[in-house]
């Protein structure tokens, strides 16, 4: 294409800019904000069905430990996902979730989790 060319597409002669963000700051970080609260009352609304499947008593059979001469109960991998869940929410620290978190006790339930479970060495983790 020729200079020529250009010009016919370029009526004014001048260089077009090209605008990558026509947001202003404020409705960027309007926006932003939005979202945030979105995912902060996502997660607020996630912490009452953490505590009842820390608190379901699963009906598996016991498992023979190599080291307990007596049968323990399997935490199982919903009880352990469900404790990096609400371990990974806590540590945003946000003051809501912490009063939110408070208010359930579900911090009491999975303590009490973890001394049900002492030879659970991934809940014994997440407790730190």
């Amino acid at each position: 294409m020729s200079n020529d060319d250009d010009d016919k597409w370029n009526n004014s002669g001048e260089d077009d800019d090209i605008i990558l963000n026509e947001a202003s700051d404020d409705e960027s970080k309007d926006a932003q904000n939005g979202n945030a609260a979105a995912i902060l009352g996502m997660l607020l609304d996630i912490v009452e069905p953490i505590k009842k499947i820390l608190q379901f008593d699963s009906s598996k059979d016991p498992i023979q430990t190599a080291f307990q001469s007596n049968r323990v109960m399997p935490l199982g991998k919903t009880k352990l996902r469900a404790s990096e869940l609400l371990c990974a929410i806590v540590s945003l620290k946000k003051s809501e979730i912490i009063k939110v978190v408070a208010d359930s006790k579900v911090m009491q339930t999975a303590i009490e989790l973890i001394a049900k479970h002492p030879w659970n060495n991934m809940i014994q983790l997440q407790a730190h």
